[in-house]
């Protein structure tokens, strides 16, 4: 619980800097595509690019014996010590 300030601190500041950026760089896609759909479909994949990290990390942290199905105590530690690595790669 104790970095749940940190988590959100950064999940806030990588929306901030999207939101700021995003619709500048998607007018440029539009404008270079000529149409909107050229946004949409980049916007789905940087969505599919996220999700695919996301499934990368939890494959990884599986591989070495972190996973979610293995002693309650191992468990309690992985998540209270990676709560900011989680809660700010769900923004990127």
């Amino acid at each position: 619980m104790e970095h749940v300030a940190t988590g959100f601190g950064i999940a806030y500041t990588l929306n901030g800097i999207t939101s700021v950026a995003g619709l500048p760089f998607a007018g440029c896609v539009t404008d270079y595509f000529k149409s909107e759909s050229g946004s949409f479909i980049f916007s789905g994949c940087v969505m599919m690019f996220a999700a695919l990290v996301l499934c990368f990390i939890k494959l990884r942290h599986c591989f070495i014996g972190r996973c979610e199905d293995g002693n309650a105590n191992e468990n309690k530690n992985y998540t209270e010590n990676n709560f900011v690595v989680i809660s700010a790669s769900t923004y990127l």
